[in-house]
């Protein structure tokens, strides 16, 4: 079983109680209200409210002698979002009035409505909203049958106070592992009872999640201690970046990331915040490190802006899943970034997104990530070493990448990605620049890379 609580996108949810409670019973109500496409009659059940909402089932009314189930917009949901809009209007302090609940069962996991009610009941009593609205609704249109949950964070009682759950995720966890056992549920991994760094059945991007843990819980084994400069350089050689918040010269926070996807160290679970892996032996000197994490956060600046532009099209959206060349200036020194003859490494393939993909495919797509964050990590220490009068080699890095093959392009054939604002940045900055392949294509018969030579790897 798994309980998330719902983010919302902007700082504050007033108002927001028609559209969730419409969206969880499936009802839309004009273009500004959520609709879920997949929900029908059958694969939509109420399950219960608070005692402070002892309204009959609204899915049900009585139709020429017969009772019939309702959806959709013949729903009638008023009592509901009434009760919820009047004390919201009782403490106009919080910013966030509302929280968004669900509970997941894994896959063919199966519970009647009454043990549902009691699930939800148990589980919304010991977190704290006895005194507070809430209302359940079953979710069975995927394979893993889910209840959303709409509750008032505000108590029903004078002053109106605000529910308090800054401890909520451990708290959580410890309800959801006595539940799990009390309804004879499939246990999933909980960070707070079984440690950090086991597999949960969640996908997409709780599946990067999981490859971070992973190669930070490789990492720490390798070693009974480790300086934090160290740390970084072992995460990035297999595709992980990590950047050190600093204040004052001390680390104050992590964050870690493949790709363009960027997390916190809170949340990746307990285990891998600064506090956490100095517990697994990785030390921080300030006098010995504060310049090297200096230089490693430059170098993971360099390359997070280069993967986020590359990703990012003219129009500003995200593009489709492509291959990418990354473009390098075959002479890396005084003006040849204005003129001059450029490699490009040929044909990598990078995922933008885990839409519709199975686990199996997320992960196979995440090593394409981590390939591209090690090659460039490779390129920019390179570009360390030839300031130290050492040869720099571009080919020997691609050595070993079934991806890669080298193509020269000259100056004039490139120019017409050169005169966009941001791509020139790029690349007098970082002095590599990622490219679309399929921009590349569409720019003529300016640009001389064959089709049948670009399509051979």
């Amino acid at each position: 079983m798994i309980i998330q609580y719902l983010p919302t996108k902007s700082k504050s949810n007033r108002g927001n109680s028609e559209r969730l409670i419409n969206y969880i019973f499936g009802k839309s109500k004009g273009d500004d209200v959520e609709k879920n496409e997949s929900l029908t009659k059958s694969s939509i059940h109420y399950i219960g409210s608070s005692e402070s909402l002892s309204f009959p089932d609204p899915m049900y009314k009585l139709s020429k002698g017969k009772v019939i189930k309702t959806f959709g917009d013949e729903l009638d949901l008023s009592h509901f979002i009434n009760e919820f809009y009047d004390l919201e209007n009782k403490n106009i302090r919080t910013q966030k009035p509302l929280e968004h609940i669900v509970i997941s069962l894994q896959k063919e996991e199966r519970l009647t409505k009454g043990e549902w009610q009691k699930l939800v009941s148990e589980y919304m009593k010991k977190m704290g909203f006895t005194n507070h609205h809430w209302v359940s609704v079953l979710h069975t249109d995927s394979k893993c049958h889910h209840v959303h949950i709409v509750a008032s964070a505000i108590n029903i009682s004078p002053p109106f106070n605000r529910l308090v759950l800054n401890q909520s995720f451990a708290k959580s966890a410890l309800i959801r592992q006595s539940l799990e056992k009390k309804f004879n549920l499939a246990h999933d991994h909980n960070p707070y009872i079984d440690g950090k760094g086991k597999s949960i059945s969640n996908a997409n991007k709780q599946t990067i999640k999981q490859s971070i843990r992973n190669s930070i819980d490789r990492t720490l084994s390798k070693f009974e201690c480790l300086d934090l400069p160290s740390f970084m350089r072992e995460l990035s050689y297999v595709g992980v970046g990590c950047y050190v918040q600093l204040r004052d010269e001390k680390p104050i926070g992590l964050s870690y990331s493949i790709g363009m996807h960027k997390f916190p160290a809170s949340k990746l679970g307990v285990g891998y915040t600064f506090p956490n892996i100095q517990g697994e032996g990785v030390f921080y000197n300030e006098s010995e490190h504060f310049s090297d994490i200096e230089q490693l956060n430059s170098l993971e600046n360099k390359l997070t802006s280069t993967i986020e532009n590359g990703f990012i099209s003219e129009s500003g959206e995200v593009n489709r899943l492509s291959n990418y060349l990354l473009l390098i200036p075959s002479k890396n020194e005084g003006n040849t970034l204005r003129r001059g003859n450029y490699v490009s490494i040929n044909k990598l393939w990078f995922p933008l997104n885990t839409t519709g993909k199975t686990k199996q495919q997320i992960e196979s797509d995440i090593q394409q990530l981590r390939l591209l964050r090690t090659l460039l990590m490779l390129y920019f220490t390179g570009l360390n070493d030839r300031d130290k009068k050492k040869k720099f080699n571009m080919g020997e890095i691609g050595a070993g990448i079934a991806f890669m093959k080298d193509i020269n392009v000259d100056h004039g054939s490139i120019a017409p990605f050169l005169n966009d604002k941001n791509n020139k940045i790029q690349l007098r900055k970082n002095e590599c620049l990622l490219l679309q392949h399929n921009d590349v294509l569409r720019r003529g018969k300016k640009i001389r890379l064959e089709r049948d030579q670009m399509n051979q790897y």
